[in-house]
């Protein structure tokens, strides 16, 4: 399988990301940056050990600095406890560890009031041609980011928890659809994106990253038609593994700028690159 050369943190100090709107985050196969942005909601897609806390990890080290500057505002729902280092830091305005921990039905009802207050003082100006459809982060307004890891188990475990896991769930899925243009937005890893899985919720995701997974039919269905038989397939990349020399980790597929699928590859951050991150922007 032709892969991507790996490239590891010196990528982020190389290209920085200017604006939450660009966030290199990876190359492509001609080894130019590859960038998402806060524009959208975004789903990264995978098998377990497929990569797709590099994509997390990356996010999470691109926006430090805007988180800092009060641009950004980063809440995170871990239901495997995944993330609990960052909690360590002032990255997170919070960080909760458990689908049924209160701090996880708090930080949703939380961003969800968010949207409709911002929503509810929209100002329209039709002079300047501002219609209130989009939004500018500022420090007084700034951009919102909700970082769920694995949404597909957290909605499995709140199908269980009765009305409110119900109520909560539905927050969730008006978060997607509102929040864009409040400047709210949701980042999710999931390693299903079947229906049963995500519901309504997949097709409000505006961007799709494939790392490896199992099927031919969601390969096709999030990079486009006959995908997999023109090369463009995440059901053939090889686990990472020391006996491969993780010669694979990081590799995903997403789509370009014109809606057609390309090869990726995230930059790898390690144990020691997140605890320096960490203590960078530890919590006085």
């Amino acid at each position: 399988m032709e892969t991507i050369n790996k490239i590891g943190v010196e990528f982020f100090e190389k290209n920085p990301a200017i604006l939450p709107s660009f966030i290199p985050v990876a190359i492509n196969r001609d080894g130019q940056p590859w960038a998402i942005g806060l524009n959208g909601h975004m789903l990264f897609a995978g098998s377990a050990g497929s990569g797709k806390n590099s994509a997390i990890d990356a996010l999470i080290r691109q926006l430090a600095p805007f988180i800092d500057t009060g641009a950004v505002k980063l809440y995170g729902i871990d239901p495997k406890d995944q993330l609990r280092p960052y909690g360590l830091s002032r990255l997170f305005v919070a960080l909760a560890g458990g689908a049924f921990a209160p701090d996880t039905f708090e930080i949703i009802a939380g961003v969800h009031a968010e949207i409709k207050e911002r929503l509810a003082n929209k100002k329209i100006d039709l002079d300047s041609g501002n219609l209130g459809r989009s939004h500018e982060p500022t420090e007084s307004s700034p951009a919102t980011v909700l970082l769920i890891d694995e949404l597909d188990s957290l909605l499995y475990l709140l199908g269980g928890a009765g009305a409110e896991g119900k109520a909560v769930a539905r927050k969730l899925e008006e978060i997607l659809l509102f929040g864009r243009s409040a400047g709210v937005y949701m980042v999710a890893t999931t390693q299903s994106v079947h229906k049963d899985a995500l519901g309504r919720m997949r097709d409000n995701f505006h961007t799709v990253v494939l790392f490896r997974q199992g099927s031919v039919y969601v390969n096709d269905l999030i990079l486009g038609e006959g995908a997999a038989e023109r090369g463009f397939n995440s059901t053939t990349i090889p686990l990472a593994s020391p006996a491969n020399n993780y010669e694979t980790a990081g590799i995903a597929y997403a789509r370009d700028a014109v809606g057609k699928p390309e090869k990726i590859r995230f930059a790898y951050t390690s144990d020691n690159d997140i605890a320096a991150l960490i203590r960078e922007y530890i919590k006085n």
